[in-house]
């Protein structure tokens, strides 16, 4: 965790958000503790008994887990004093219970969608494993993503 050390000991962050964290259901993760800090892994922890998406966060952030799908990796933050909304995601490349990718990738985007219309500013950062150039069965390559500011939602359309 040198890399991380360093982030946080030169650039103290509000908010940091680590994808493909790999954290499994029962372990202990009392050595990913700072001061200062509150450290949050996403709901599929316990739905899927591990988290790939962690994040550190200040006080000055509440956690909002009722507009987090109980089978995405994402967290989503409300900075307390702003009431802007950051939101961390990774799109994993596999899918579970039966699903194509893109079905796990619409139920995000619908999830973001939930999200963006019941806040103001939003910011989402993370992972979402577009890969384009790799030819998948399911039409991957076919999903267009749109984001439309103006409406304050993430759309998405296919060809």
């Amino acid at each position: 965790m040198g890399e991380i050390d360093d982030i946080f000991k030169n650039h103290n962050p509000s908010v940091f958000f680590l994808a493909e964290s790999e954290i499994l259901d029962g372990r202990n993760t009392s050595f990913l503790n700072r001061n200062g800090y509150s450290c949050e892994f996403s709901n599929t922890l316990h739905s899927r008994h591990k988290s790939r998406i962690m994040c550190w966060h200040t006080d000055e952030y509440d956690r909002v887990q009722n507009l987090e799908h109980q089978h995405n990796e994402i967290i989503v933050l409300i900075k307390k004093s702003t009431k802007e909304v950051v939101v961390g995601i990774y799109h994993p490349f596999k899918c579970y219970d039966n699903e194509t990718i893109r079905m796990n990738f619409i139920r995000l985007l619908e999830n973001l969608n939930q999200i963006c219309n019941e806040n103001g500013t939003v910011t989402i950062v993370g992972d979402f494993n577009v890969h384009y150039d790799i030819d998948l069965s399911n039409n991957w390559r076919e999903t267009v993503i749109v984001g439309d500011s103006s409406k304050k939602r993430v759309s998405f359309r296919y060809r």
